[in-house]
């Protein structure tokens, strides 16, 4: 038997999306979207109809997905028959909320109706459409495999950029310890310059962070100068090393083809000094010990 729905006509235009939703899924439940995840990837089942109704609810859940810590993810096309150009926006609208942080959309489409569709629809950039699932997992591990790579990269760049800018402009010699991921913030840090890294669709920072006491005696090294306290006229030197370390890192970088561009520090100052998170991953501390006492330079770096 047929369900009658009364439908009242002065639901706002605001609410008609939600409301669609809550009717389309009570009469045919063909908008449920599943999900699993599988190691960095976050797998979404689509329904076999992706309508106007089934949009809203992939806008809905879309807000939790995007939470996820994943680095691919796939809408899986399997049970599709039917696309609508509805989707189409809310697919793009998704993937400008994923892109900053780096994170990737692939589309397994096995259907060829569906692949012709997306491709004379200019949509193949889009959804990334794959014929399988391995091909992802394929693509995530070649990708987890460069980051590591560049991080690691990176990491040893930035030490002998350290240890050489120190070492000649502050006649300060250095000893680094094991760098270790953060998991919480180090102690006692008075003042830091943040210099953003921008990389072939890299992204992240770098931070040298001193204590009162180390950066005194850094600043007093470099100019022959004593001082208590820090002054808004000293704090420019903070920002003058780690451009010096960044000029290091990319003579050493960018002749392997990895095209670092120039960018500005930004010194942040006050006691026990909080950085806030750029990114997902927890940052890489590399600690430094010099007779005045230790420092250390915070890495976020990813695709």
């Amino acid at each position: 038997m047929p369900i009658r729905e009364q439908v009242d006509e002065s639901v706002c235009a605001r609410d008609q999306q939600a409301f669609i939703k809550t009717i389309y899924q009570r009469r045919f439940n063909l908008s449920h979207f599943s999900n699993e995840t599988v190691g960095e990837i976050f797998r979404i089942k689509c329904p076999q109809k992706l309508d106007a109704a089934a949009t809203a609810v992939f806008l809905d859940q879309s807000k939790v997905w995007i939470m996820s810590s994943c680095t691919h993810f796939v809408l899986d096309f399997a049970q599709v028959t039917h696309l609508s150009r509805d989707f189409y926006r809310a697919v793009i609208q998704w993937k400008s909320l994923l892109k900053p942080d780096g994170k990737v959309v692939f589309t397994i489409v096995e259907s060829d109706d569906l692949l012709r569709q997306l491709r004379a629809d200019g949509m193949d950039a889009v959804f990334g459409p794959v014929p399988s699932f391995a091909d992802v997992v394929a693509d995530q591990k070649k990708t987890s495999s460069k980051m590591s790579s560049l991080d690691t990269e990176f990491v040893k760049a930035l030490i002998r950029g350290t240890k050489l800018t120190f070492e000649v402009q502050c006649h300060t010699p250095l000893q680094v310890q094991n760098p270790y991921l953060k998991t919480k913030d180090v102690e006692g840090m008075t003042i830091a310059a943040v210099m953003p890294l921008i990389s072939n669709g890299w992204a992240g920072n770098f931070a040298l962070c001193m204590s009162k006491p180390v950066f005194l005696k850094v600043y007093e090294n470099m100019f022959n100068e004593k001082h208590t306290e820090i002054t808004p006229e000293l704090e420019d030197a903070v920002s003058e090393l780690v451009n010096i370390i960044y000029g290091a890192v990319k003579t050493d970088l960018n002749p392997k083809g990895h095209n670092f561009q120039p960018t500005l520090p930004k010194v942040t100052f006050g006691e026990n000094l909080r950085l806030q998170k750029s990114g997902p991953k927890p940052a890489v501390i590399v600690p430094f010990v010099m007779s005045a006492g230790a420092f250390h330079i915070e890495v976020e770096f990813e695709k």
